[in-house]
């Protein structure tokens, strides 16, 4: 590697600073031309927000479940984001927890025997310091139209729900519970009623 000239270093020294003087004079007349503006007081009024997918810190996937019937029927969970739907593949989703206890997702698991069938269990299960714990278990039978909530609201953070593959009422969820105490709904739960009992 050959080293730089006292001549060359002081071209490109030269064009660096010939740079920055035109990147200042350009800052300041755009300043000086936007501060002669009147900027209207309703402005943002004319920008309209729209949910456009699994984005924001709720943005971290913790949970992906696949329809066994429609490979383009899928779910996947955000931390605290949601519990968001596709039926094409990805092209669009829809958010569907929106009316439950609780925003944050630890898993989602749809039944192998019908995609109809879908549990949540809430609050991410993922150590860090913006976790938001959950309120239990949900199931719905509807492809995710309405919940209904089964119980096991003291377990904080649930990091696994799982359906037998034949019998959608056999549902087994690993629960981590509260992540800087002790607390007695942590464990392995099991439900053999379809979470009449657990």
């Amino acid at each position: 590697m050959k080293p730089i000239s006292m001549d060359r270093r002081g071209e490109l020294y030269s064009r660096s600073l010939l740079r920055q003087i035109w990147c200042l004079a350009f800052t300041l007349l755009f300043t000086l031309s936007a501060l002669g503006q009147q900027i209207p007081l309703n402005i943002l009024d004319k920008i309209h927000y729209r949910e456009i997918g699994p984005t924001r810190q709720g943005g971290r996937v913790v949970a992906l479940s696949i329809s066994q019937q429609d490979p383009y029927v899928f779910y996947v969970g955000a931390g605290p984001g949601g519990l968001w739907k596709t039926i094409n593949n990805g092209h669009s989703f829809n958010s569907i927890f929106n009316n439950e206890g609780t925003s944050g997702i630890g898993d989602v698991a749809v039944a192998p025997s019908d995609h109809n069938i879908v549990w949540v269990g809430t609050g991410e299960a993922n150590l860090r310091n913006s976790t938001q714990h959950g309120d239990g278990i949900y199931k719905s039978d509807n492809g995710g139209t309405t919940w209904v909530h089964l119980g096991l609201n003291k377990t904080h953070h649930i990091g696994r729900v799982i359906i037998h593959p034949k019998n959608p009422e056999v549902v087994y969820v690993a629960a981590q519970g509260k992540y800087y105490s002790e607390n007695e709904e942590r464990g392995v739960f099991k439900t053999i009623d379809d979470g009449k009992n657990h």
